[in-house]
């Protein structure tokens, strides 16, 4: 860190009863760790300059937001064995034309909140980045977020929606029915 600034933590829970640990340096480098169940520290990626955001995990694999060599963004997974060793990032979804906002897994399957020309809207991969659907919301105009914290294990997804016309309210994505 630099002289007189404090490093923070954020931490996540995985569903594999693991903890993903963001040591944040400064407001951008980061580096990830991962602390398994007997309290091991890991290092699960291996770059320290850029942004990290856990996503989700889809059994072994863990998937992260990042601007890493994609200053828009994209989003990274890493596989875990079963002995806790985890693979090299690869990208899954390459980054776009316009900024990620956000990004979770939901259910077997990715949400990515891109904003384009000013307005968020959400995007539908699969596990492996190919695009599935775009899926709609009240106004074309508005700004959507994760309105709960954690998504695996879940059959729905709260979002947070406003715009000009419509005012803060949550909706609900019932991820197996897809609407």
């Amino acid at each position: 860190t630099w002289p007189g600034h404090a490093a923070f933590f954020l931490l996540s829970a995985a569903p594999n009863g693991g903890i993903f640990v963001r040591v944040c340096k400064n407001y951008h480098d980061t580096v990830l760790l991962s602390l398994n169940p007997l309290g091991q520290a890991v290092r699960v990626i291996p770059e320290e300059d850029s942004q990290k955001d856990y996503m989700g995990s889809i059994g072994r694999r863990h998937f992260f937001r990042t601007d890493d060599q994609a200053p828009l963004g994209k989003v990274i997974c890493v596989e875990e064995s079963p002995e806790g060793v985890f693979s090299a990032a690869k990208t899954i979804v390459s980054e776009g034309a316009f900024p990620l906002q956000g990004a979770c897994v939901a259910g077997e399957q990715l949400l990515l909140f891109p904003l384009e020309d000013a307005a968020c809207r959400l995007k539908l991969y699969s596990s492996e980045g190919e695009f599935q659907r775009e899926i709609q919301l009240p106004d074309s105009m508005g700004t959507v977020s994760l309105a709960q914290g954690d998504t695996w294990g879940k059959s729905a997804l709260y979002l947070s929606f406003e715009s000009f016309t419509c005012p803060p309210s949550i909706l609900k994505y019932d991820i197996p029915s897809g609407q």
